[in-house]
């Protein structure tokens, strides 16, 4: 059974790697900086609901830091890098206080909204300007639809891959 959750972790890891470098290279907000759909976070939702909390956290954060790295920018890993360990926090709170009232969906919006909210916070940081605070809720509407499409697609790709495992 370890090698099966080691495994599993490798490709979740190897998944997000490949859709967030893709994502990467695909401008659908540019005009707002950090503004993407996320989808490379599908992967977090799968892990989530698969493996152990401490496996969520070790995918998520090897997903930032080698995305950062192949999409060549490294230096984003302290964001996203923060981003990928307050969501994953955070969603597993939800999932585990609000089980069976909140849907993957709902977790996933909470994911992508506290990713940003960890973005903004260390960019005011780094940028030493409280002012950053005020791209916040532009970022939250962002994330919340991505953390909607997000959702729904783990819902679809879940109901696949439970359908394997039988």
């Amino acid at each position: 059974m370890r090698i099966r959750k080691i495994t599993l972790s490798a490709i979740l890891v190897s998944l997000g790697l490949i859709l967030g470098v893709i994502e990467a290279r695909i401008p659908i907000f540019t005009a707002i900086p950090g503004g993407k759909i996320g989808i490379s976070n599908i992967v977090s939702l799968v892990s989530l609901y698969t493996l152990s909390p401490t496996a969520t956290f070790v995918i998520a954060i090897l997903k930032s830091l080698l995305v950062s790295f192949f999409s060549g920018a490294p230096t984003s890993f302290m964001y996203s890098g923060a981003g990928a360990f307050l969501s994953v926090l955070v969603m597993l709170f939800a999932k585990k206080t609000f089980s069976g009232r909140v849907t993957a969906v709902g977790v996933s919006i909470l994911g992508a909204v506290s990713f940003n909210l960890a973005q903004v916070l260390v960019a005011t940081v780094v940028v030493n300007n409280i002012n950053v605070l005020r791209y916040l809720p532009v970022l939250c509407f962002i994330s919340a639809f991505s953390g909607l499409i997000t959702g729904l697609a783990t819902n679809g790709i879940w109901r696949s891959v439970k359908k394997c495992m039988i």
